[in-house]
């Protein structure tokens, strides 16, 4: 009997053995994993760290190009008065152009004919036919 007690327990020790390295294997590899979530975990910090600097980077040229928009906009209605100041100055130029061209030409009309375009004054000839 005691050898049968003894057989018994050297297998319960043969099984326990086994089981002790399975959970130490099971241990191991859950030891592994862990090492291996960490250094995914840093990379993946490492990642929203870039990520959050691109986005500061981002935001800052975002404001930047905004402000040049403003300033762009600015030019551009400044453009435009200057532009209708322009046509302005322009058309009054044309009135006065206009108005000197029909004070010229009754200044300097022999016949005080309305302008045909040509500036001539009577022909002689004209005058005696007449």
């Amino acid at each position: 009997m005691l050898q049968s007690n003894v057989e018994d327990i050297s297998a319960s020790r043969a099984s326990a053995d086994r089981e002790l390295i399975e959970k130490k294997s099971v241990i191991d590899s859950v030891g592994i994993e862990l090492i291996e979530l960490g250094n995914t975990l840093g990379h993946l910090n490492e990642l929203v760290e870039s990520l959050k600097s691109n986005l500061d980077k981002v935001s800052c040229e975002r404001d930047h190009l905004q402000e040049e928009i403003m300033i762009l906009e600015g030019k551009v209605q400044t453009a435009y008065a200057l532009a209708n100041e322009t046509a302005a100055i322009a058309a009054e130029a044309q009135e006065v152009l206009l108005d000197m061209n029909t004070v010229y030409l009754n200044l300097f009309s022999f016949d005080r004919q309305p302008f045909d375009g040509v500036f001539f004054a009577p022909s002689p000839c004209q005058n005696a036919d007449s």
